[in-house]
């Protein structure tokens, strides 16, 4: 194991205590051992902090209240003291050779220096790489957010610009890094599965999934960042909305939905402009839902 590095590993979580022990395990089985831990409880109200507790002066314990995961994560730039920061959240972990393989990939990048070093992902149940992320180009995350919040950073970078609040209900990690993007900084890839993530009902990822959330997170990062996309990358993002909303809506259909869910789905379809298709197909499923279930069997 080699000598502690200036890597400050920010674990944010709230009410996640049950997956806790499995992220600080997995921060303090570094390899290249991290300079500082730290858990920024976000005001849980369940076991957090006697897990953060049992591991005593190894981890560093930061009580908050409850105000959401961008101030947490804000507090954890404000807290940290090393010259990189990896955020992991409470239900990953890293494997063991995370920090010693993403510093080794920085220290070996040309000049300019990358921003951050992002890996691939994979399954922390099954260990199976979940992620195909491709090598870092500005034009590519205009389409997708293919970078992790859990990539190695330059510290000091990130806290000039933040977590804004506005994304409270997610995508807050994309907007962080299309304002990087949009300052000239640029990221690498390291192409390993390196960091370990689990997936389950509870999961932000799950919460911002919903059609009607992930619509206004999206029109918000694209009215934020509208000077950094062309006419036509504007006009290709709102076409993957449309289609996001639909595909949504279209999965998430049960004939034992109430009228007021089948009659929400319309409205948002209309409200995203999506195809006539899409509506026409929706306004059957509010009028007929058992009918519609019969007809969808049929096709």
């Amino acid at each position: 194991m080699g000598l502690p590095t200036q890597v400050s590993i920010v674990v944010v979580c709230y009410n996640y205590g049950r997956f806790l022990s499995a992220a600080l395990d997995s921060a303090l089985g570094q390899t290249q051992p991290a300079g500082e831990i730290l858990v920024m409880d976000d005001g849980s109200t369940d076991e957090t902090r006697a897990v953060a507790g049992r591991y005593g002066s190894r981890v560093r314990y930061v009580a908050l209240s409850h105000q959401g995961v961008c101030p947490a994560r804000n507090g954890g730039l404000a807290e940290a003291k090393g010259k990189w920061i990896v955020f992991l959240d409470a239900d990953d972990a890293l494997e063991p050779r995370y920090l010693e393989k993403t510093l080794a990939a920085w220290q070996a990048a040309p000049e300019p220096k990358p921003a951050f070093v992002y890996t691939q992902r994979a399954d922390l149940l099954t260990g199976q790489t979940s992620s195909h992320f491709p090598e870092y180009d500005a034009s590519l995350l205009k389409q997708r957010n293919y970078v992790m919040v859990s990539s190695l950073m330059d510290k000091e970078i990130v806290r000039s610009i933040g977590f804004d609040s506005a994304f409270a209900g997610g995508l807050e990690d994309y907007d962080l890094f299309l304002s990087m993007a949009e300052r000239g900084y640029r990221g690498l890839l390291l192409n390993e599965p390196l960091l370990r993530v689990r997936t389950h009902p509870e999961s932000r990822s799950r919460q911002c999934g919903r059609p009607d959330e992930r619509w206004r997170l999206m029109s918000r990062l694209l009215s934020k960042h509208r000077s950094f996309f062309n006419a036509e990358e504007s006009k290709v993002w709102r076409r993957k909305m449309r289609e996001f909303v639909a595909a949504r809506i279209r999965e998430n259909r049960k004939p034992s939905d109430s009228m007021f869910s089948r009659v929400k789905g319309l409205l948002m379809l209309l409200r995203c402009r999506a195809p006539r298709a899409s509506l026409r197909e929706q306004l059957l499923f509010v009028l007929f839902p058992k009918q519609f279930e019969i007809r969808q069997t049929l096709w």
